[in-house]
């Protein structure tokens, strides 16, 4: 065991995450600063904005210390019927999925596998910022993701454990990250599928395509 922890120490993913955990207290503190001076959706939207533009600078500073690199990164050229393919398997996944969820939910719901609120709901609902919203939700954030997620954290996983342990642990840092414990269950399976899609195809756009695709899908039926 203490081998295996050491070459995962040696991955660099602890420091990845640790600036990803920063920036979470960062938001959080602005938040907290900001909450009696702004309406509560007004706020979330600001924070929103706010968190997607600290990921791009994350991203950009973590390609200026190489931990998002051509070296962490599978950047394999896929024809265009691999794409429709990858995205068929992974929502055949979550339906699956979906399925045996429902189907344990008749006895009982595991903390972790609750419903997720409706983001929506909590950000205000103008036209202008509920576009932004979606736009972000849909096309910003599922860059911003799987390049932070996949790109750097597994990508620095990979060369140190197998690929089974750079899936699970990834997707667990994945799920704990998102800092939304009554759904982190349903997060990590999510995870999983994409980790999986991504090391399959050994391309970061599949997974990038896969996870737009979904969001927006998820975004139409919340809608």
């Amino acid at each position: 065991m203490i081998p295996k922890f050491t070459k995962i120490l040696k991955s660099k993913v602890f420091e990845i995450v640790f600036y990803i955990f920063c920036s979470f207290v960062f938001i959080n503190s602005l938040g907290y600063l900001l909450q009696d001076i702004l309406p509560e959706t007004s706020l979330n939207f600001y924070l929103m904005l706010t968190q997607q533009l600290v990921f791009v600078g994350m991203i950009l500073f973590f390609k200026h210390q190489e931990l998002l690199s051509k070296k962490t990164l599978l950047i394999k050229k896929n024809p265009l019927k691999n794409y429709f393919k990858a995205i068929f398997e992974g929502l055949g996944y979550l339906m699956l999925f979906g399925i045996l969820l429902t189907i344990v939910s008749e006895f009982i719901t595991p903390y972790g596998f609750l419903k997720q609120q409706n983001i929506f709901d909590l950000f205000p609902s103008d036209q202008i910022s509920l576009s932004i919203m979606i736009f972000i939700t849909c096309i910003i954030a599922p860059i911003t993701e799987e390049l932070i997620f996949r790109g750097a954290i597994l990508g620095s996983l990979l060369p140190k454990v197998s690929k089974y342990r750079a899936i699970i642990i990834s997707s667990i840092l994945f799920s704990i990250l998102h800092f939304q414990p009554e759904v982190a269950g349903s997060i990590f399976v999510i995870s999983l599928i994409i980790s999986t899609l991504y090391l399959k195809y050994e391309s970061i756009y599949i997974p990038i395509v896969f996870h737009i695709v979904n969001n927006s899908l998820t975004t139409i039926i919340t809608l």
